[in-house]
């Protein structure tokens, strides 16, 4: 077992989303500017996500944004990989997801690959709330 897993391990809440545009600048969060959100990763491989937009309401005619998964997760190569089998996006079940890990300071920040619509970046911030 990778000791990346003794680090990413236990219970974690997002405090930021970030979205990079392919010429490097920052644009609106994807998530609003104050998301909400859960972690959850076993010793033994199993996560759990939710991330939400924290704001009480979604603009008229938009529908607030959601986005949760679970499953087995593996580590490969600083890469946070996992086997989905339950999504509120239909097309992740049965899918693998994989996420980069970083660090900046004690929070876990997890970057999906860039988009297939112009490149954009995700970035998404966490600080753990417990140990697993």
């Amino acid at each position: 077992m990778s000791a990346i897993y003794g680090d990413i391990s236990g219970a974690w809440r997002l405090v930021w989303t970030r979205s990079i545009g392919a010429d490097g600048l920052t644009g609106k969060p994807p998530f609003g500017p104050r998301p909400l959100g859960q972690l959850l990763l076993t010793q033994d491989g199993h996560v759990l996500a939710t991330i939400c937009d924290g704001r009480p309401g979604a603009a008229p005619g938009r529908a607030r944004s959601f986005s949760s998964y679970c499953g087995t997760f593996r580590i490969e190569d600083n890469r946070l990989v996992t086997m989905v089998d339950s999504a509120s996006n239909p097309a992740f079940v049965g899918s693998e997801q994989v996420r980069e890990i970083g660090f900046e300071g004690e929070m876990l920040v997890l970057t999906p690959p860039p988009s297939d619509n112009g490149g954009i970046r995700l970035e998404f911030g966490w600080t753990r709330t417990s140990d697993s």
